[in-house]
């Protein structure tokens, strides 16, 4: 009888765990490939550009642990390199303490890969640490002065490295997204900040 209700239990904890109300375990998460949160929305081509279409919370062990921030992924409207209608993700950090004017530093990851599998949004919440100690340290030294720090998956969701024109959509949008889901006003200031395959979407 023990036995069986320890296991009803945890059954109880893993739907609990698994509703939009609660962070999602970063052991929970699927690759991108074949998880339905990456996959476009059937009324994309009625979307703005940067208008946000869906969202969720994760656990990110580092500022867990720090206590400094909250991570969520959000799912947002784009464009391709031909203008078509696409779609992205873009990881939203938000401050425990805000500033009283708050910016947003738009970091744009080191993706040099056309694998949407290697999206800076599912290796970010996986493992932080196995990032460069400089880029962990700027993203931690925004967060203490209470600023948003947002991570878009700048290659959409064909994996497009390289692809200029539609990482330079992508990162722009990703920073709308940021803005219209966090409620920001519409001249909030914005850096931007990126290093190899990231650093050529930056300059598009």
């Amino acid at each position: 009888f023990f036995v069986r209700k320890m296991f009803l239990l945890l059954n109880l904890v893993t739907l609990l765990l698994l509703t939009s109300a609660f962070p999602i375990p970063s052991f929970l998460l699927k690759k991108p490939l074949k998880d339905k949160f990456y996959d476009a929305p059937s009324n994309l081509d009625s979307l703005s550009n940067g208008e946000v279409y869906d969202n969720r919370s994760v656990f990110d062990s580092i500022y867990i642990e720090s206590i400094l921030a909250k991570s969520e992924q959000v799912a947002y409207k784009t464009l391709d390199t031909q203008n078509q209608p696409s779609h992205s993700v873009v990881t939203v950090i938000s401050p425990h303490h805000r500033a009283s004017k708050p910016g947003i530093y738009s970091y744009q990851a080191f993706e040099d890969s056309a694998n949407l599998d290697c999206s800076p949004s599912y290796f970010l919440a996986k493992d932080v640490r196995g990032w460069d100690t400089d880029v962990t340290i700027a993203i931690m030294t925004m967060l203490e002065k209470g600023h948003y720090v947002i991570l878009p998956d700048h290659e959409g969701a064909r994996s497009g490295f390289i692809a200029g024109h539609e990482e330079g959509h992508a990162g722009l949008d990703g920073i709308r997204a940021g803005i219209n889901y966090l409620g920001l006003e519409k001249d909030t200031p914005v850096a931007i900040h990126g290093y190899s395959g990231g650093a050529s979407a930056t300059v598009w």
